[in-house]
């Protein structure tokens, strides 16, 4: 802008002068929930611009507000903030807190094949959460084990808690079945007399895993 100004004898000042936007952004460090459902997520604002000293005033999920500068122990959630320098200007800017989907486990497994065999074994699938993941199995007689699958495993139920790079925890647990243990009972008509063919052998067999099949030797 130019200014010239004018007195009564015609006499003349002029002075240039030159306005200034002193707008503003909000830049922001997000930490993210670490585990889902989780409220550790925090938001670190510096107002860039503008005409310090700021107040601020934050909204958020169900019901969160603030009039901090930095905000912490957030659930996941979008959070909008507005920063009101001296002169009254208003700045806006909003912010998205993510959380990692929740940890499942899946098995796939199969039992034992006879009774008293140790030959059981169980496949683990875990989702969610965020990789790399630690495996600590425990189950009968004292038994673990730090591996994702397991094998020759005794019949009995195995616990499986899984930790992930964020240190949250699932835990699950997998039974090994097994077949109840076969019994044969023999029930014999004896011959009546020497020499015939009136004998006979009817066997009643329970346990192991239908269907049977005999071999008479």
């Amino acid at each position: 802008y130019f200014l010239e100004v004018f007195d009564d004898n015609a006499c003349t000042s002029a002075q240039s002068i030159t306005l200034t936007d002193a707008g503003a952004t909000i830049e922001g460090v997000i930490q993210d929930v670490l585990c889902f459902g989780g409220s550790n997520g925090t938001i670190d604002i510096t107002v860039i611009g503008g005409n310090p000293d700021f107040t601020y005033e934050w909204n958020g999920p169900a019901g969160f507000s603030s009039n901090a500068e930095d905000v912490t122990d957030l659930v996941a959630g979008s959070y909008s903030v507005e920063a009101t320098d001296v002169l009254g200007c208003l700045y806006g800017e909003v912010f998205e807190i993510a959380q990692p989907d929740t940890m499942q486990i899946g098995f796939t497994g199969s039992g034992v094949l006879c009774f008293g065999d140790i030959n059981g074994a169980v496949i683990s699938n875990v989702s969610g959460g965020t990789a790399d993941y630690l495996y600590n199995w425990a189950g009968p007689n004292a038994f673990s084990s730090s591996s994702q699958n397991l094998s020759d495993l005794a019949p009995g139920c195995y616990d499986l808690q899984v930790t992930d790079a964020n240190g949250c925890i699932a835990t699950d647990q997998y039974c090994v079945t097994e077949p109840e243990e076969m019994a044969v009972v023999a029930n014999i008509t004896y011959i009546d007399c020497f020499g015939d063919y009136s004998g006979a052998i009817e066997i009643e067999t329970s346990g192991g895993l239908p269907f049977y099949q005999f071999l008479w030797v």
